[in-house]
């Protein structure tokens, strides 16, 4: 949104820092407080969900390899139950996120309508409404995750480390010592990978927006291109903005893929210490098998 300054939307307040991004969601998520407490309420639960069902295998496996066949009933209805009420609470949170999604985003798009509207005429000699279009409507589309879910799912996955974190050092007090540290090093990877990313995909939705603003103003004026003989230097230019736009989209998705195959890469390598703990302490007789699956399985959810 580096296009559109936010205080043109929010006069008053500060461009940089947690404080613009603070109150940018709390001027269009407001007006829907009550739709946004339950979506939270919803992932929340989802998020409890997730941390329960493992205890309840845990439970299963214990018991099956001790031999008591009588409890095996009930931990294999509360998975079922565990899964399906999961599964529901997450069908239902994504039909909120939409809901809260467009409805902040459309309120989004009518204030940079609006905005645009009101600027001088050298604003628009320098934009062509093409691009505007592009910035207006696709730029603010981008945004519709960070209003819908982004906030609650970073509170709510924050909550989900931390929790199994907990649960690690409370089974073994060295398995959650070293998966605390594999967990920072993908934060501090992660961040390091964003930094990259970032600036490239901003230069790509400049390109992007600068095509849509290059179409829409030689389509419109097509007649004056025929009539003056230009629709070679048309093509032209549509090439050049085409080669543009491949070289900055392949850098962004090259940047969005290392991001993806380095915390790939270490996920692999924290799930197979997590499994070689697991395994080691079972076989030290330190852990019971239900143990050993646990750990293994909350060092897979971290990812």
């Amino acid at each position: 949104m580096s296009f559109f300054t936010l205080p043109a939307v929010m006069p008053g307040h500060p461009t940089t820092g947690f404080h613009q991004y603070w109150t940018l969601l709390a001027r269009y998520l407001k007006p829907q407080t009550g739709r946004v407490v339950g979506m939270a309420f919803l992932l929340l639960a989802g998020i409890a969900l997730q941390l329960g069902n493992p205890q309840v295998i845990r439970y299963f496996l214990d018991k099956a390899q001790s031999g008591q066949t009588g409890p095996l009933l009930t931990a294999a209805g509360l998975f079922i139950a565990f899964s399906i009420f999961q599964q529901v609470f997450q069908v239902a949170a994504t039909y909120a996120s939409q809901s809260v999604s467009w409805s902040a985003t459309n309120r989004l798009r009518a204030d940079l309508a609006r905005h645009c509207l009101r600027l001088d005429l050298p604003f628009h000699q320098r934009h062509t409404p093409g691009e505007l279009i592009e910035r207006i409507d696709g730029d603010v589309t981008g945004l519709a995750n960070f209003f819908s879910e982004f906030a609650v799912r970073l509170l709510g996955n924050g909550l989900l480390v931390l929790g199994i974190l907990a649960l690690l050092f409370r089974e073994n007090a060295s398995v959650g010592g070293v998966i605390t540290v594999y967990t920072l090093v993908t934060l501090a990877a992660m961040n390091w990978i964003q930094r990259i990313a970032i600036p490239r995909w901003k230069v790509e939705r400049q390109a992007s927006a600068e095509l849509s603003g290059f179409l829409e103003e030689r389509i419109s004026g097509a007649e004056e291109l025929r009539a003056t003989g230009s629709e070679a230097y048309a093509m032209r230019g549509l090439f050049i903005r085409l080669r543009n736009l491949i070289d900055k989209r392949r850098m962004a998705w090259v940047s969005s893929s290392l991001a993806f195959s380095s915390t790939h890469l270490i996920y692999v390598v924290g799930y197979a210490a997590g499994l070689a703990m697991g395994v080691t302490l079972f076989l030290r007789g330190e852990a019971s098998l239900g143990a050993a699956y646990l750990m293994t399985y909350y060092v897979g959810m971290l990812a």
